[in-house]
């Protein structure tokens, strides 16, 4: 799909919002979207891939804890 001035939409997704996206990147819903835009568009997948399953791996290993402890104190 093109956009009325020939630009695709996932180059507007990516690239369109200038160095403020690229400032923000590390955000783990940014590299999932950056891995989905690149399976759909032909763009890169690995890096980006990667970092949201480091990011996936971050947030269980710092949460999981919590839960378990704020489970334990209810039982």
């Amino acid at each position: 799909m093109r956009s009325t001035n020939g630009v695709g939409w996932a180059e507007v997704i990516i690239g369109g919002t200038g160095p403020l996206l690229r400032r923000r990147c590390q955000r783990p819903v940014t590299r999932l979207a950056y891995a989905v835009c690149g399976l759909m568009a032909g763009g890169p997948v690995a890096t980006p891939a990667l970092w949201s399953l480091l990011w996936a791996a971050g947030i269980a290993v710092v949460f999981f804890p919590l839960a378990m402890r704020a489970y334990r104190a209810r039982i």
